[in-house]
């Protein structure tokens, strides 16, 4: 199932807990399409929470952290920007995306801006993805798929 069609100008809708590891790419193609069009940016200028949503959308029992820096660094690899204390640009993009930081709290609390939890609870180093949140956070954010 997954998202479903709209007519021009409604939104579309997704269908809770029916999103697929295949819905999940395709909207992350779309966005990917909508981002470079919108923005006018070169791919390599991509946003960070693009990639740990693709790293993680195949996972649905979530990766560790050394599991995801490792996707994360081969996904963008020498062709992308890397800084330099990768580590901590991954944690502060997880910590502002998921409701189990204090982070999330003071900077982004809107609850459709939960998208990533820590099935072992806050602290065990491992993430995955509200995968229907995900998928409505990509239409929201500038899709408006055919």
């Amino acid at each position: 199932m997954g998202a479903t069609g709209a007519s021009k100008g409604e939104p579309r809708v997704i269908e809770k807990s029916s999103v697929t590891a295949k819905e999940m790419q395709r909207l992350l193609r779309q966005f990917d399409h909508a981002h470079s069009e919108k923005n006018k940016r070169p791919r390599k200028q991509r946003p960070w929470i693009r990639d740990i949503i693709a790293v993680l959308a195949p996972h649905p029992n979530g990766l560790s952290m050394s599991q995801l820096l490792a996707a994360l660094w081969a996904m963008r690899g020498p062709a992308l920007p890397m800084p330099e204390p990768f580590i901590n640009t991954l944690q502060n993009r997880l910590s502002r995306y998921t409701a189990q930081s204090n982070m999330f709290w003071h900077k982004n609390p809107q609850p459709e801006n939960n998208l990533f939890y820590s099935p072992g609870g806050k602290g065990s180093g491992t993430w995955a993805l509200h995968r229907d949140k995900v998928a409505d956070w990509l239409l929201h954010h500038g899709l408006n798929p055919k």
